[in-house]
Protein backbone atom coordinates (compact mmCIF):
# COMPACT_ATOMS: atom_id res chain seq x y z
CA UNK A 1 0.00 0.00 0.00
CA UNK A 2 1.43 3.38 -1.03
CA UNK A 3 0.81 6.08 1.55
CA UNK A 4 2.35 9.53 1.02
CA UNK A 5 3.94 11.61 3.73
CA UNK A 6 4.43 8.85 6.27
CA UNK A 7 7.84 7.94 7.62
CA UNK A 8 8.78 4.60 9.09
CA UNK A 9 9.23 4.70 12.86
CA UNK A 10 12.29 2.49 12.59
CA UNK A 11 14.87 2.03 9.83
CA UNK A 12 14.41 -0.93 7.50
CA UNK A 13 17.52 -2.49 8.99
CA UNK A 14 18.11 -2.08 12.71
CA UNK A 15 20.91 0.40 13.35
CA UNK A 16 21.15 1.61 9.76
CA UNK A 17 19.45 4.87 8.59
CA UNK A 18 16.88 4.21 5.86
CA UNK A 19 18.70 6.50 3.39
CA UNK A 20 21.73 4.19 3.49
CA UNK A 21 19.95 0.85 3.81
CA UNK A 22 19.55 0.31 0.09
CA UNK A 23 23.25 0.75 -0.65
CA UNK A 24 24.20 -1.53 2.26
CA UNK A 25 21.81 -4.14 0.86
CA UNK A 26 23.38 -3.82 -2.60
CA UNK A 27 26.83 -4.28 -1.08
CA UNK A 28 25.81 -7.37 0.87
CA UNK A 29 24.13 -8.93 -2.15
CA UNK A 30 27.00 -8.27 -4.57
CA UNK A 31 30.13 -8.52 -2.41
CA UNK A 32 30.61 -12.16 -3.38
CA UNK A 33 31.15 -11.13 -7.02
CA UNK A 34 32.65 -7.67 -6.45
CA UNK A 35 35.01 -8.38 -3.58
CA UNK A 36 37.21 -5.30 -3.93
CA UNK A 37 37.39 -2.96 -0.94
CA UNK A 38 36.91 -0.19 -3.48
CA UNK A 39 33.41 -1.51 -4.23
CA UNK A 40 32.40 -1.02 -0.61
CA UNK A 41 33.99 2.45 -0.58
CA UNK A 42 32.20 3.38 -3.79
CA UNK A 43 28.80 2.61 -2.27
CA UNK A 44 29.57 4.70 0.82
CA UNK A 45 28.79 7.92 -1.07
CA UNK A 46 28.60 10.70 1.55
CA UNK A 47 28.27 8.59 4.71
CA UNK A 48 31.21 8.97 7.10
CA UNK A 49 33.79 6.19 6.89
CA UNK A 50 33.31 4.88 10.49
CA UNK A 51 29.51 4.82 10.14
CA UNK A 52 29.63 3.13 6.75
CA UNK A 53 31.92 0.37 8.05
CA UNK A 54 29.58 -0.13 10.99
CA UNK A 55 26.50 -0.27 8.80
CA UNK A 56 28.04 -2.86 6.48
CA UNK A 57 29.26 -4.95 9.40
CA UNK A 58 25.98 -4.90 11.37
CA UNK A 59 23.60 -5.35 8.47
CA UNK A 60 23.03 -9.07 9.04
CA UNK A 61 21.39 -11.51 6.62
CA UNK A 62 17.90 -10.03 6.67
CA UNK A 63 17.00 -10.35 3.00
CA UNK A 64 15.62 -12.99 0.67
CA UNK A 65 18.41 -15.14 -0.74
CA UNK A 66 16.52 -15.95 -3.95
CA UNK A 67 16.11 -12.23 -4.60
CA UNK A 68 19.84 -11.72 -4.01
CA UNK A 69 20.68 -14.49 -6.48
CA UNK A 70 18.41 -13.05 -9.15
CA UNK A 71 19.82 -9.56 -8.54
CA UNK A 72 23.38 -10.85 -9.01
CA UNK A 73 22.37 -12.57 -12.23
CA UNK A 74 20.77 -9.38 -13.56
CA UNK A 75 23.87 -7.32 -12.75
CA UNK A 76 26.29 -9.89 -14.17
CA UNK A 77 24.13 -10.03 -17.29
CA UNK A 78 25.06 -6.41 -18.02
CA UNK A 79 28.74 -6.44 -19.13
CA UNK A 80 28.92 -2.66 -19.53
CA UNK A 81 27.69 -2.09 -15.97
CA UNK A 82 30.12 -4.67 -14.60
CA UNK A 83 32.98 -2.94 -16.42
CA UNK A 84 32.03 0.41 -14.91
CA UNK A 85 31.66 -1.12 -11.44
CA UNK A 86 35.20 -2.53 -11.67
CA UNK A 87 36.56 0.74 -13.03
CA UNK A 88 34.85 2.84 -10.36
CA UNK A 89 35.79 0.43 -7.57
CA UNK A 90 39.43 0.64 -8.64
CA UNK A 91 39.19 4.43 -8.54
CA UNK A 92 37.81 4.40 -5.01
CA UNK A 93 40.31 1.87 -3.72
CA UNK A 94 42.73 4.58 -2.62
CA UNK A 95 40.32 7.53 -2.34
CA UNK A 96 39.20 8.63 1.12
CA UNK A 97 37.41 11.87 0.20
CA UNK A 98 34.93 12.46 -2.64
CA UNK A 99 36.92 15.17 -4.40
CA UNK A 100 37.31 13.91 -7.97
CA UNK A 101 34.27 15.12 -9.92
CA UNK A 102 34.63 12.62 -12.77
CA UNK A 103 34.84 9.73 -10.31
CA UNK A 104 31.83 11.01 -8.36
CA UNK A 105 29.77 11.29 -11.57
CA UNK A 106 30.71 7.75 -12.56
CA UNK A 107 29.83 6.48 -9.08
CA UNK A 108 26.45 8.22 -9.09
CA UNK A 109 25.59 6.64 -12.43
CA UNK A 110 26.65 3.17 -11.28
CA UNK A 111 24.76 3.42 -7.98
CA UNK A 112 21.64 4.66 -9.77
CA UNK A 113 21.69 1.71 -12.18
CA UNK A 114 22.22 -0.76 -9.35
CA UNK A 115 19.28 0.72 -7.44
CA UNK A 116 17.06 0.53 -10.52
CA UNK A 117 17.96 -3.09 -11.19
CA UNK A 118 17.37 -4.05 -7.56
CA UNK A 119 14.01 -2.26 -7.57
CA UNK A 120 12.91 -4.13 -10.71
CA UNK A 121 13.93 -7.47 -9.25
CA UNK A 122 12.07 -6.72 -6.00
CA UNK A 123 8.93 -5.66 -7.83
CA UNK A 124 8.98 -8.87 -9.86
CA UNK A 125 8.97 -10.76 -6.55
CA UNK A 126 5.97 -8.95 -5.07
CA UNK A 127 3.26 -10.49 -7.29
CA UNK A 128 0.47 -8.24 -5.93
CA UNK A 129 -3.23 -9.04 -6.16
CA UNK A 130 -4.27 -5.56 -5.06
CA UNK A 131 -2.34 -2.26 -5.14
CA UNK A 132 -3.78 0.52 -2.96
CA UNK A 133 -2.81 4.17 -3.39
CA UNK A 134 -3.98 6.27 -0.44
CA UNK A 135 -4.36 10.00 -1.22
CA UNK A 136 -3.68 9.13 -4.85
CA UNK A 137 -3.67 12.77 -5.97
CA UNK A 138 -0.17 12.99 -4.48
CA UNK A 139 1.09 10.29 -6.85
CA UNK A 140 0.57 12.20 -10.09
CA UNK A 141 4.17 11.70 -11.18
CA UNK A 142 3.88 7.95 -10.66
CA UNK A 143 0.61 7.67 -12.56
CA UNK A 144 1.49 9.91 -15.50
CA UNK A 145 5.27 10.31 -15.41
CA UNK A 146 7.85 8.84 -17.74
CA UNK A 147 10.80 8.51 -15.33
CA UNK A 148 12.18 5.37 -13.70
CA UNK A 149 9.97 5.69 -10.61
CA UNK A 150 6.85 5.89 -12.77
CA UNK A 151 8.01 2.89 -14.80
CA UNK A 152 8.49 0.82 -11.64
CA UNK A 153 5.09 1.87 -10.28
CA UNK A 154 3.38 0.92 -13.53
CA UNK A 155 5.19 -2.43 -13.52
CA UNK A 156 3.74 -3.07 -10.08
CA UNK A 157 0.21 -1.94 -10.95
CA UNK A 158 0.17 -3.80 -14.27
CA UNK A 159 1.45 -7.08 -12.84
CA UNK A 160 -0.17 -10.14 -14.39
CA UNK A 161 -0.16 -13.45 -12.53
CA UNK A 162 1.66 -15.95 -14.79
CA UNK A 163 -0.50 -18.86 -13.61
CA UNK A 164 -4.00 -17.38 -13.72
CA UNK A 165 -3.40 -14.56 -16.19
CA UNK A 166 -5.18 -12.16 -13.79
CA UNK A 167 -3.94 -8.57 -13.67
CA UNK A 168 -3.47 -6.85 -10.32
CA UNK A 169 -6.34 -4.62 -9.22
CA UNK A 170 -5.64 -0.98 -8.44
CA UNK A 171 -7.63 0.79 -5.70
CA UNK A 172 -7.13 4.55 -5.43
CA UNK A 173 -8.40 6.37 -2.34
CA UNK A 174 -8.82 10.05 -1.66
CA UNK A 175 -10.80 12.26 0.70
CA UNK A 176 -10.10 15.26 -1.55
CA UNK A 177 -12.95 15.68 -4.08
CA UNK A 178 -12.50 17.29 -7.46
CA UNK A 179 -14.00 20.76 -7.68
CA UNK A 180 -16.51 21.57 -10.40
CA UNK A 181 -14.42 24.47 -11.67
CA UNK A 182 -11.05 26.21 -11.25
CA UNK A 183 -10.82 29.79 -10.05
CA UNK A 184 -8.55 32.27 -11.85
CA UNK A 185 -6.32 32.67 -8.79
CA UNK A 186 -5.71 28.92 -8.39
CA UNK A 187 -2.50 27.33 -9.65
CA UNK A 188 -4.02 23.90 -10.26
CA UNK A 189 -6.47 22.83 -12.95
CA UNK A 190 -9.12 20.52 -11.51
CA UNK A 191 -10.54 19.51 -14.87
CA UNK A 192 -7.12 18.53 -16.25
CA UNK A 193 -6.33 16.56 -13.10
CA UNK A 194 -9.67 14.76 -13.35
CA UNK A 195 -9.13 13.89 -17.01
CA UNK A 196 -5.59 12.63 -16.29
CA UNK A 197 -6.93 10.38 -13.54
CA UNK A 198 -9.62 9.03 -15.85
CA UNK A 199 -7.03 8.35 -18.54
CA UNK A 200 -5.22 6.09 -16.09
CA UNK A 201 -8.39 4.38 -14.85
CA UNK A 202 -9.95 3.75 -18.26
CA UNK A 203 -6.69 2.93 -20.03
CA UNK A 204 -8.74 3.51 -23.18
CA UNK A 205 -8.44 6.65 -25.37
CA UNK A 206 -11.85 5.92 -26.87
CA UNK A 207 -13.68 5.88 -23.51
CA UNK A 208 -11.78 8.95 -22.33
CA UNK A 209 -12.76 10.87 -25.44
CA UNK A 210 -16.37 9.79 -24.94
CA UNK A 211 -16.32 11.20 -21.40
CA UNK A 212 -14.84 14.50 -22.59
CA UNK A 213 -17.48 14.84 -25.31
CA UNK A 214 -20.29 14.07 -22.85
CA UNK A 215 -18.91 16.56 -20.33
CA UNK A 216 -18.80 19.23 -23.03
CA UNK A 217 -22.35 18.42 -24.14
CA UNK A 218 -23.62 18.50 -20.57
CA UNK A 219 -21.86 21.82 -19.92
CA UNK A 220 -23.47 23.35 -23.00
CA UNK A 221 -26.86 22.06 -21.85
CA UNK A 222 -26.38 23.61 -18.40
CA UNK A 223 -25.24 26.95 -19.83
CA UNK A 224 -28.23 26.93 -22.15
CA UNK A 225 -30.60 26.16 -19.26
CA UNK A 226 -31.48 22.65 -20.47
CA UNK A 227 -29.35 20.55 -18.11
CA UNK A 228 -32.28 18.63 -16.63
CA UNK A 229 -33.88 17.87 -19.97
CA UNK A 230 -30.95 16.08 -21.62
CA UNK A 231 -31.11 12.87 -19.58
CA UNK A 232 -29.30 10.80 -22.22
CA UNK A 233 -26.06 12.75 -21.67
CA UNK A 234 -26.40 12.44 -17.90
CA UNK A 235 -26.99 8.70 -18.07
CA UNK A 236 -24.10 8.20 -20.47
CA UNK A 237 -21.75 10.10 -18.17
CA UNK A 238 -23.05 8.25 -15.11
CA UNK A 239 -22.54 4.87 -16.77
CA UNK A 240 -19.01 5.66 -17.91
CA UNK A 241 -17.83 7.18 -14.64
CA UNK A 242 -19.38 4.55 -12.40
CA UNK A 243 -17.47 1.84 -14.25
CA UNK A 244 -14.29 3.17 -12.60
CA UNK A 245 -15.49 5.40 -9.76
CA UNK A 246 -17.44 5.05 -6.53
CA UNK A 247 -18.33 7.99 -4.31
CA UNK A 248 -19.07 7.50 -0.63
CA UNK A 249 -20.55 9.87 1.92
CA UNK A 250 -20.28 10.31 5.66
CA UNK A 251 -22.54 7.93 7.55
CA UNK A 252 -24.48 10.72 9.23
CA UNK A 253 -25.32 12.36 5.90
CA UNK A 254 -27.16 9.31 4.52
CA UNK A 255 -30.74 8.53 5.53
CA UNK A 256 -30.17 4.79 5.93
CA UNK A 257 -26.66 5.29 7.36
CA UNK A 258 -24.93 3.11 4.76
CA UNK A 259 -22.51 5.78 3.42
CA UNK A 260 -23.99 5.22 -0.05
CA UNK A 261 -22.37 1.77 -0.17
CA UNK A 262 -23.80 -1.59 -1.15
CA UNK A 263 -21.93 -4.73 -0.24
CA UNK A 264 -21.19 -6.83 -3.34
CA UNK A 265 -19.74 -10.34 -2.86
CA UNK A 266 -16.44 -10.88 -4.67
CA UNK A 267 -14.81 -14.25 -5.29
CA UNK A 268 -11.50 -13.48 -3.62
CA UNK A 269 -12.75 -10.96 -1.04
CA UNK A 270 -15.85 -11.57 1.05
CA UNK A 271 -16.04 -8.04 2.33
CA UNK A 272 -14.60 -4.63 1.46
CA UNK A 273 -14.63 -2.04 4.22
CA UNK A 274 -14.23 1.57 3.16
CA UNK A 275 -13.57 4.46 5.53
CA UNK A 276 -16.14 7.20 5.72
CA UNK A 277 -15.87 10.15 3.38
CA UNK A 278 -13.50 8.52 0.89
CA UNK A 279 -13.66 8.80 -2.85
CA UNK A 280 -12.90 5.37 -4.25
CA UNK A 281 -11.46 4.97 -7.68
CA UNK A 282 -10.61 1.60 -9.04
CA UNK A 283 -9.69 0.01 -12.30
CA UNK A 284 -11.67 -3.03 -13.25
CA UNK A 285 -9.74 -5.85 -14.81
CA UNK A 286 -12.07 -8.48 -16.20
Amino acid sequence: MLVPGRKAKKPVVEGVPSVSTERVLIYRMLRSVFSSVGFRKMLRCYVSIPHWKEYCRNFGKKYDLDTAIEFREVVLGDPDLCRRIDLCSAGYLYVRINHEESLVCMRNGVVAELRQKLARVCISKLEPDLVILDEFQRFKKLLHGEDEAAFLAKSLMEFVDPDSGTQARVLMLSATPYKMYTLSNEDENHYSDFIETLSFLFDSPEKLEEVKLNLEAYRNALVGGHGDSDMSVQESLRSLLMSVMVRTERVGFTSDRNSMLVEVPVAAVSRLLVQQGLLLLYRRVM
